[in-house]
């Protein structure tokens, strides 16, 4: 069985009031396991010095005072208190506000004295004595910071351009300097090719020389078969001088 909520004693008509109980933490969790029937917080005379990430995720809640704390700075993500109609922040340490503060559009109320608010968003604010002021304060400073928040998201788109750019400039660029090394590889495979062609042709032209040197010495060793041959018949065919000589003289002694 689940414990019960300690907070539980502390919700009345909608409200929660945990006013001076020296609070050096918002107890988020405890707070959302009460519902949505939590309107309005009061953290006021404590010692906040920041806002757990989590505690704008309570979006149902409408009025919230933390006026007398010790903030210094309220998280990225304020702006989730999007049903916020009332906010306290009077007497705490706070020189900006996030820029989220700008999608605070149903806020009615606002009350920044006591902080030593940057100057933009101190001229912004007012003094905040009147109800009056404070309806000015929280409609002025919402619109100063949907301003800025418009700023940042056209140096935002800004940036991006430029840096798209960049991008496209760097692909480019590498983009021609593999084009530039496709046209040395086509270079490099043609100059290949041109000298296989000439060793090929070269080859060849030896290969045809040699050729006709074999042909030759061919040619010129038959020529020389044939003249030895008909050299040898033209001996055979004639007598030798000495032996008919022998002969005739044979037939005189006779």
């Amino acid at each position: 069985m689940a414990g019960r909520n300690p907070l539980k004693d502390k919700l009345e008509d909608e409200e929660l009031d945990l006013s001076m109980m020296q609070l050096t933490d918002v107890p988020v969790r405890d707070i959302e396991q009460l519902g949505s029937k939590v309107l309005t917080v009061n953290l006021s005379h404590n010692l906040l010095t920041t806002l757990p990430g989590n505690f704008p995720l309570l979006s149902h809640i409408t009025k919230l005072d933390l006026s007398k704390n010790q903030l210094v700075e309220l998280p990225e993500n304020f702006g989730g208190f999007k049903s916020l109609k009332s906010l306290d922040l009077y007497a705490n340490q706070l020189v900006k506000l996030p820029v989220s503060f700008a999608q605070l559009k149903n806020l009615k109320w606002l009350d920044l004295k006591d902080n030593p608010l940057c100057p933009a968003v101190k001229q912004a604010a007012g003094d905040c004595i009147t109800p009056n002021d404070c309806a000015m304060c929280a409609k002025k400073v919402v619109a100063l910071l949907q301003s800025m928040e418009s700023q940042l998201q056209r140096e935002r788109q800004r940036r991006m351009a430029e840096e798209m750019a960049q991008q496209k400039e760097i692909e480019k660029r590498e983009e021609m300097e593999r084009e530039r090394v496709r046209q040395e590889k086509r270079a490099a495979k043609e100059k290949r090719r041109e000298e296989a062609r000439v060793r090929e042709a070269e080859t060849k032209k030896e290969t045809d020389q040699k050729v006709r040197h074999e042909m030759q010495l061919n040619g010129n060793q038959n020529a020389k078969s044939k003249n030895n041959l008909h050299s040898s018949n033209g001996h055979a065919s004639s007598p030798d001088p000495a032996v008919s000589r022998s002969c005739l003289g044979s037939l005189v002694m006779f």
